[in-house]
């Protein structure tokens, strides 16, 4: 919601918007209430597997400190080419 009234204010030419307040109204009358949610679901679907391989690796790294030491070298270079992997596919 912060973001959408941001990026309404940054945008607008000026004298579109008197304020905050201003923007939130017309993007209401306007639009519906719903506008402020516009460009949540690609936000989600792009944070979710971040999310999710961060967890994993620290999960695997926070039990990998408990092994012995081959086991652990064994699991934190597992990591290391998952994560060069997923970045090296973000890259593109």
């Amino acid at each position: 919601m912060v973001a959408v009234i941001k990026t309404r204010l940054a945008a607008a030419p000026n004298g579109t918007y008197t304020g905050i307040t201003d923007v939130v109204r017309k993007i209401v009358t306007k639009e519906g209430p719903m506008a402020f949610f516009r460009g949540l679901t690609p936000s989600l679907l792009s944070t979710a597997p971040h999310s999710g391989i961060d967890l994993t690796v620290y999960e695997v790294l926070k039990r990998g400190a408990y092994r012995d030491c081959v086991a652990c070298v064994a699991c934190v270079a597992c990591v290391v080419c998952v994560v060069c992997v997923v970045c090296a596919c973000g890259l593109r």
